[in-house]
């Protein structure tokens, strides 16, 4: 994970004076400005950038998330514990403690709310990581037989394309999901393609979107559906290749050249 250094520099200072408050006996304080710094620098932290790694940058984007839900439930607990001394103290006896009140109470819900959210982002990251390296392991097998696969590979403005395979009869930007296919999901992989398209020289690129339970490969406009589980098989197999013929060392060359520059 990477943070600008004055974000930093003033999570630090937030720290600090959170210790202080707790050290002068002031612990619900401390620990409430300690949960707002953090949840605060999560939300800054910026992953990083694992390239080859296949799965690598999903799972550094997945450590961020576990900061934010790190910091969301330390602050849920917080105003939990002011809502059970609200009940002890009588606050609702007093016209600011009934509103005080309620404002906790409708700040517990957002916690939440944003904890349940950010929650299920995590799962769903840490399910793509897993899809990731499943398909990784099955692509690295056609390297013995020649083809040059890269993973986690960086496009020229921005996002990264999954996998990229490509073998004497045909080249594919692959973006593996760990759910159901979308309609979004071949608009990424046809933009993957035209990336890898622009960098190796080659004239036609196969986009392609790698799901879990696929029985048939199927075509989806311009981009192709597969199973993980036929992924290498269908890659084999298909000749979907247009132009002039593939030279994989000279594809390596473009493609490993300019992921070094950028």
């Amino acid at each position: 994970m990477r943070v600008n250094i004055w974000i930093l520099a003033g999570s630090c200072l937030g720290f600090l004076l959170a210790l202080v408050y707790v050290l002068a006996g002031e612990v619900m304080i401390g620990l409430g400005l300690a949960a707002a710094t953090l949840t605060g620098l999560s939300w800054h932290l910026r992953p990083l950038d694992y390239r080859g790694i296949a799965g690598g940058q999903v799972r550094s984007t997945a450590r961020v998330t576990t900061v934010k839900i790190t910091g969301l439930f330390l602050a849920f607990v917080i105003v939990l514990v002011l809502l059970f001394e609200s009940a002890f103290e009588t606050w609702s006896h007093y016209r600011m403690g009934a509103v005080a009140i309620f404002a906790l109470c409708g700040l517990e819900a957002m916690l939440a709310l944003e904890l349940e959210r950010q929650t299920d982002t995590l799962i769903n990251q840490r399910r793509g990581a897993q899809g990731e390296e499943i398909v990784r392991q099955e692509l690295d097998v056609l390297r013995d037989e020649g083809w040059l696969v890269l993973h986690n590979y960086e496009k020229p403005y921005g996002g990264n394309v999954d996998h990229i395979a490509i073998g004497p009869h045909g080249a594919f930007a692959i973006e593996t999901k760990a759910g159901r296919y979308r309609a979004a999901n071949a608009s990424q992989a046809i933009g993957s393609a035209m990336a890898v398209r622009e960098r190796a020289g080659i004239g036609w690129v196969t986009a392609v979107v790698c799901v879990p339970n696929q029985d048939i490969p199927v075509q989806k406009g311009a981009a192709w559906l597969v199973g993980r589980s036929d992924l290498t098989a269908w890659l084999r197999a298909a000749r979907l290749h247009r132009g002039r013929p593939i030279d994989i060392d000279d594809a390596r060359v473009h493609l490993l050249s300019a992921d070094i520059a950028a």
